[in-house]
């Protein structure tokens, strides 16, 4: 889907396939952070800065060998590389799902293979707050409270908060497709599903779903180009 005036166009990446025996086929695939991947990534940044940037710091000085002064190079280390170390560890633990729907079928990509479902069964997509949510509050009112009681202000970081599950429901059970982290692109995500399987119930008459251009009114006879 390269088409600009295409509804399926942008995020996440979609790609319509057609069999050879002409039924069609939707390919999504999208990165995301999940909040333990972003945690992951924040320590790996908060790490490698602190080397990078003190190594850097010495240098500078011409005291590469020399193991004084750790403070400055720290702060130097935060100052000028932390953001960049951040964005690169973010990108390596970024995660990437993938899934096919097609009139018949729902499948999602997992590390052991594909994992199948009846599409003609009864499913939706939905966004569910992350089943961590409510931990990490109480964690993190306990951390104010306590700071409080020292005199201090903080405002700790949210990882889950930030996250939902993006889930098939299916037939009443509930399967997990991934983590997404960041509402946005987690509503964009179920846009898109939620626009495809319209596409499909249109395309199997199970429902009145909906057209992308006018020829979608017209059926597809196998083999047609």
């Amino acid at each position: 889907m390269n088409n600009p005036d295409n509804p399926l166009y942008g995020f996440p990446k979609t790609v319509e396939h057609f069999s050879a025996f002409g039924s069609l086929e939707y390919r999504i695939s999208f990165p995301a952070l999940t909040p333990l991947r972003a945690k992951i990534a924040e320590a790996f940044g908060y790490g490698l800065a602190t080397l990078g940037g003190y190594g850097l710091f010495q240098h500078l000085q011409g005291r590469a060998d020399a193991a004084g002064d750790f403070a400055p190079g720290i702060a130097f280390g935060f100052l000028f590389t932390y953001p960049a170390w951040q964005w690169l560890c973010r990108w390596a633990l970024t995660k990437t799902t993938r899934l096919t729907l097609s009139v018949d079928a729902v499948r999602i990509r997992r590390w052991h293979g594909w994992q199948k479902f009846d599409r003609t069964l009864p499913h939706s997509f939905a966004l569910l707050r992350h089943d961590k949510t409510r931990q990490e509050e109480r964690k993190n009112d306990f951390k104010v409270r306590r700071a409080q009681a020292d005199g201090e202000v903080i405002l700790p970081k949210e990882y889950y908060g930030r996250s939902l599950h993006l889930v098939l429901d299916y037939v009443g059970h509930r399967i997990d497709i991934t983590e997404i982290m960041g509402a946005k692109k987690a509503q964009t995500v179920l846009a898109r599903l939620n626009a495809i399987d319209a596409i499909l119930d249109r395309q199997s008459h199970h429902g009145s779903g909906m057209a992308l251009a006018p020829t979608d009114d017209w059926g597809r006879d196998p083999g047609e180009v």
